[in-house]
């Protein structure tokens, strides 16, 4: 019973103080409002993806319009000595290099290598080398039928879902989506506690200062 009268005096104490009391419920709200805020802001992100596309070929201009579809992606297309000072120096998120001989080697049903460079988050980059692996296997097929003209048609049908990690729901990543949102509650829950423990210990040490303590525990 002891306990309940010491946690009910820490309370009367604290709501008597305006600045215990401001500690106590304006600063969560104002912690919590600005890590919604910056929640938000990352999840809304686009990515740039600088490109040199070396092809002059169709598959090469389809993979280009196929990136540029994606409202989550910004691209911007580079010249040969860019490229080469950007992924030499490490400074774009993510740089892409469609090599010259990508059209003619999937009409010849060739395996073809696409080159990305990442310094941005590793789950996108993920996301990003998947879903061109992906476009670029939708390309071998459309080659094998010999309809080029279903090019339109297959980018029209891939405008949805668009690159983003939002639309990634097997396996780890929904496992890190739950893990990092189960964090940042144990975090809220966290700060608060300690602001309790940080006014609990005030009022305490306050008390035995001013030798009134043991009034507390009577």
């Amino acid at each position: 019973m002891n306990s309940l009268f010491i946690a009910a005096n820490i309370i009367k104490r604290a709501f008597r103080n305006k600045k215990e009391l401001l500690a106590l419920t304006v600063l969560p709200v104002i912690v919590i409002a600005m890590m919604t805020f910056i929640s938000g802001r990352d999840v809304a992100e686009n990515h740039e993806v600088l490109y040199l596309n070396l092809d002059g070929g169709i598959y090469g201009e389809a993979l280009v319009q196929y990136l540029e579809n994606q409202d989550s992606v910004i691209t911007k297309e580079l010249e040969l000595g860019e490229y080469g000072d950007l992924s030499q120096s490490g400074k774009a998120d993510y740089l892409l290099m469609i090599p010259d001989d990508f059209s003619e080697r999937i009409q010849s049903d060739k395996e073809t290598e696409i080159v990305i460079y990442s310094n941005g988050t590793e789950l996108f980059y993920k996301t990003l080398s998947v879903d061109i692996n992906h476009f670029v296997e939708g390309l071998y097929a459309i080659s094998a039928q010999g309809s080029v003209e279903s090019i339109s048609a297959f980018l029209e049908s891939l405008k949805q879902p668009t690159l983003t990690v939002d639309f990634r729901t097997a396996g780890i990543d929904v496992a890190n989506n739950e893990i990092e949102s189960k964090m940042t509650s144990m975090g809220f829950v966290l700060t608060f506690i300690m602001l309790l423990v940080f006014v609990s210990m005030g009022t305490l040490m306050e008390d035995k200062k001013r030798l009134t303590l043991a009034r507390i525990f009577t």
